[in-house]
């Protein structure tokens, strides 16, 4: 047994948590009901923001003010996957989260049935992307999205989104920064990501679509690399600050709502 596993998750990990909650203001949300989905306008834009490892904070927040400035959505709601089960335990839950992803599966199909002409957005960043992954593959045949924006996903490069984009009718943007080499470039060769795959997360080099991947699916998925001019946006190119609200306002936000009004 690797004798440095044991002291990451021991102490490292509980470590990082309680950095994370004190520097990032984690907030309470309240638990999205699928017997009771809110009722949005005909057109209106209404995102389902999937908590990250961490659980929702203020940056979620923020980031989806952003957003909503950049005229990408009229409202939202955040789904908390973590609860009380904390960063150290949903890491490695894989069928645990598979089953929370099968209860926010549910609340999307109420979501989209209650709402057949609003415009449905997913996102999520780190962890909370495989979450959004694996709900998508799970949803009944006739629910779709309209879009998705994932930033900085913690799963494998090779995983394959083809069932996942079966559900999503535009695209599928996601950010990818040569500067998440901690996180997403070394630490997930050692913890491995969210899927248990031992290797470089995808945001870092990216997906890879594998042998046999639908490729017409994989034309609707799209990369948004970081950049120096990313600088302006307060986003340093670092795993967290993919979540700026600059960002999400003036890089994001804009193609989130091009996607969602214009189509495919």
């Amino acid at each position: 047994m690797n004798p440095i596993k044991p002291l990451i998750h021991r102490v490292l990990v509980p470590l990082l948590v309680t950095l994370l909650a004190l520097a990032g203001g984690c907030v309470t949300v309240p638990k999205p009901d699928p017997a009771q989905p809110p009722h949005l306008a005909d057109n209106s834009a209404y995102i389902v923001h999937v908590s990250g490892v961490s659980g929702p904070t203020i940056f979620d927040l923020w980031w989806l003010d952003g957003l909503r400035a950049a005229g990408a959505t009229d409202d939202w709601t955040i789904y908390d996957w973590i609860g009380d089960r904390g960063m150290f335990h949903s890491l490695d839950a894989i069928d645990e989260n598979h089953r929370i992803a099968d209860d926010i599966a549910a609340y999307i199909t109420a979501l989209r049935r209650a709402n057949p002409h609003a415009r449905i957005i997913m996102s999520s960043e780190s962890g909370g992307t495989a979450m959004i992954i694996w709900t998508l593959e799970k949803l009944p045949p006739d629910v779709h999205v309209d879009s998705v924006m994932l930033l900085q996903p913690d799963i494998s490069p090779g995983y394959d989104l083809s069932a996942a984009m079966a559900h999503v009718d535009r695209h599928l943007f996601y950010t990818t920064s040569i500067l998440d080499f901690g996180t997403l470039g070394f630490w997930t060769h050692i913890l491995g990501t969210m899927d248990g795959v031992k290797s470089a997360g995808a945001g870092f080099v990216g997906f890879r679509p594998p042998a046999g991947a639908d490729a017409a699916a994989y034309h609707h998925v799209v990369r948004i690399r970081w950049n120096l001019l990313d600088l302006f946006f307060i986003h340093p190119g670092s795993h967290s600050t993919a979540l700026s609200p600059l960002y999400a306002r003036f890089v994001l936000g804009p193609k989130l709502a091009e996607d969602t009004k214009n189509g495919k």
